[in-house]
């Protein structure tokens, strides 16, 4: 079975055992996990192609701080990386929305009511089709490391080393990142 939810959630099922492994993109500083290493990703603030900072060849802190920013909700990952990425000056941007779903706010940046910073690999498709464009951000830090996790090795489950060969097998691949969706797997 497959769970879909935040960081801060599957990191509550996997400590109340009510998940037996978490696969997650935010940061995890928990002794009694196991955590495995899988893969980097990076974040990408983009914006329709409309607005305008669409044609910036790079964006200053400045241009950070004078829009309107489309995020994730306290307790993602993403939302990890994105206040670690604009440390400095997260108490002077304007959020002007919060949402729980990729998919929500990418259509509200297509609507152009903001800029959004998502992962590289779930804006691809809207990239390519030209829907949305990427906007050049350099001197901040946008990488994020996936991580794998369950409980000490006293409590692993079973089915750990064969759920984690066949993740590790797909690392590579941005097709597992569409179907997981940095989710949590119950076996």
């Amino acid at each position: 079975q497959l769970e879909v939810a935040n960081t801060e959630e599957i990191v509550r099922k996997v400590e109340q055992f009510e998940l037996d492994i978490g696969l997650i993109e935010g940061e995890l500083n928990h002794p009694e996990f196991d955590i495995i290493p899988w893969c980097e990703d990076e974040l990408v603030v983009f914006c329709s192609p409309e607005h305008p900072l669409a044609g910036n060849k790079a964006l200053s802190d400045e241009d950070l701080l004078g829009i309107d920013w489309i995020i994730r909700e306290q307790g993602s990952g993403t939302r990890q990386a994105f206040d670690h990425a604009m440390f400095g000056l997260l108490s002077k941007i304007n959020i002007l929305l919060e949402l729980q779903h990729t998919e929500a706010i990418k259509r509200a940046v297509q609507a152009n009511l903001g800029v959004g910073c998502l992962s590289k690999i779930t804006l691809e498709d809207a990239f390519a089709r030209g829907s949305l464009v990427p906007l050049a951000v350099s001197h901040r830090d946008w990488l994020r490391h996936f991580i794998l996790f369950c409980t000490s090795k006293s409590l692993k489950p079973p089915a750990f080393n064969s759920g984690w060969t066949y993740v590790r097998q797909w690392h590579t691949s941005t097709e597992l990142f569409r179907c997981l969706h940095f989710t949590a797997l119950l076996f």
